[in-house]
């Protein structure tokens, strides 16, 4: 049985993004947001996402209202996405339960063209022909959408150029590309103190390059510390485990599993309210 209260939502048009208690999101838009709500907390039960604990419309939302709901529901996914993770959030036209690969080719035009990121790594502040990112490295979206792609039906097979995924942990931690940032070249310094034309921290700036093998290290070696100094405000992967993962609940931060706490918690203990 859902939790909230769908007297207290607007009857008027708009976007609307559900949390469902298994940590997924859906995105949608509608004539008569109570209405559409309504609906959905009737079909929970058939549905693999658990029940609706929490509705956000209007300005709880990541991007501004428009008139146009169909382009704003379209881009309301696509930061999502990058805030909680691509497999977490379903809308607008990526509504299966599992991401088909031309989604998936559709999500990353998306991701590219709204961030004006790289299409070789991921990051922002070049792009793909001055690409000097170490090719272990890439944005963790970037990771998890090869992931995604290489477990889909039918396979896809590697680019030879650069394997897939590049990180054996598949990008467990999904960075939020507009309020966090990391040096693009060792993938360790956080650099969001940094003025928005800085792509590196000062280590790698200068010629450092301890740090790139501190990082390979690190990353390959499975020892990401997830309570460490450098904050992180964006969400987590679902599980990976051998079932579909849809009762599993996960920290948002730090990927810690959360299902003995209360069902509207997203964050463990060691993580909030940091």
């Amino acid at each position: 049985m859902s939790n909230l209260n769908p007297g207290d939502l607007p009857r008027h048009p708009g976007v609307y993004v559900l949390r469902y208690q298994s940590g997924y999101f859906y995105v949608g838009q509608s004539g008569d947001i109570q209405n559409r709500v309504l609906q959905h907390i009737q079909t929970a039960a058939s549905r693999p996402y658990g029940d609706i604990y929490k509705v956000e419309y209007g300005d709880r939302l990541l991007t501004p209202e428009s008139r146009n709901l169909n382009g704003q529901e379209r881009d309301e996914t696509i930061e999502r996405m990058l805030e909680h993770g691509i497999d977490r959030v379903r809308g607008w036209e990526f509504t299966d339960r599992q991401h088909t690969i031309e989604s998936l080719q559709t999500i990353k035009q998306l991701i590219i063209g709204n961030t004006n990121c790289c299409r070789t790594c991921g990051f922002r502040g070049h792009f793909a022909s001055n690409c000097n990112t170490h090719e272990d490295f890439a944005s963790t979206w970037l990771c998890e959408w090869e992931r995604l792609q290489t477990n889909s039906d039918p396979p896809q097979r590697p680019s030879p150029q650069r394997p897939s995924p590049r990180r054996p942990n598949g990008g467990n931690f999904v960075i939020n590309l507009v309020d966090e940032r990391l040096c693009e070249r060792c993938g360790v310094v956080d650099i969001s103190d940094k003025p928005p034309n800085y792509t590196k921290c000062e280590r790698c700036h200068y010629g450092g390059g301890s740090l790139i093998a501190e990082g390979a290290r690190r990353r390959l070696s499975g020892g990401w510390q997830p309570h460490s100094s450098r904050r992180r405000r964006s969400g987590v992967l679902s599980s990976e485990s051998d079932d579909d993962g849809f009762d599993e609940r996960h920290c948002e931060r730090c990927y810690a599993d959360i299902r003995n706490q209360p069902y509207d918690h997203y964050l463990c203990y060691s993580c909030w309210p940091g």
